[in-house]
Parts: C-alpha cells; structure tokens; sequence
C-alpha cells in the first residue's frame, strides 16, 4: 500500500469501527426490550431464547469488534510512519489531525488558523512529497 493510501485507508476503518459499535448497541438494546421480567412464571421457549440467540451474536460481534481495534492500531501505527517522513511539521500536523485524529478540514483549520486554501496547499504539498519518496 503507497503512503497516501495508508493514511487514507484511516477514515474507512474509523467508519466501519463506528457501525460495528453501533451495530452491538443496537443488539443489547433490543436483547434488554426482549428479556423477561423475573415474575416467577414458568418460562417458556419464547423470548428468552430470542435472549439467549442475541447474547450469542453479541459475543461474535464483540469478537468482531476486537479484530477490527487491533486492525486499526496496526494502520495507525502503519500511518504514523509515514506521517515521519514528513520534515515540515505544518504538514505533519494537518494529516496527523485529518488522518489519525479524524478531524474535518475545517476543524483543522480553525484549530491551526490558517485558511482552508492554505490547508489545501499545505495537505497537497505533503501528498506530493509521500508520493515522491514512493518512486
């Protein structure tokens, strides 16, 4: 993978992290809607199995969950790295934020106080210089 596809390789991964977390939300939501209320009836095979159906899921997709955390600590690692080759630390910083940070252009903007044309230059500039240390 070249440099730039590294860091932007980021942003997918921290959307796919945000879904599954979602995604298991949603589950233990709906495994807490279902679950009986203890009224000392006799359970039968209704609800309570949906429960344990959904507990089971859960677990996998916590498994799941996991596997995408390390994934993701290894890119950020991986993007890291190529974020040191960069000598201008304007530049660093602007991807350091948008790549690994997950911040907006215009975050980085504000919070850096340059104008948005001057983070388009300086992020272009620095693609530029990745891409030449690829060739």
């Amino acid at each position: 993978m070249n440099p730039i596809e590294t860091l932007t390789c980021l942003d997918e991964f921290r959307q796919e992290l945000h879904c599954q977390q979602e995604k298991i939300a949603c589950l233990e939501e709906a495994a807490q809607y279902l679950s009986p209320v203890g009224d000392g009836a006799g359970s039968s095979s209704g609800p309570s199995d949906r429960v344990g159906k959904m507990a089971g899921q859960i677990v996998d997709e916590r498994a799941e969950l996991e596997k995408m955390e390390e994934n993701y600590s290894q890119a950020v690692a991986e993007a890291a790295k190529v974020l040191n080759l960069l000598s201008n630390l304007s530049e660093r910083e602007i991807l350091t934020k948008r790549y690994i940070a997950g911040k907006s252009w215009a975050e980085i903007s504000v919070s850096m106080g340059y104008t948005h044309r001057n983070i388009r230059r300086l992020k272009q500039n620095a693609f530029q210089k990745l891409s030449a240390n690829v060739r």
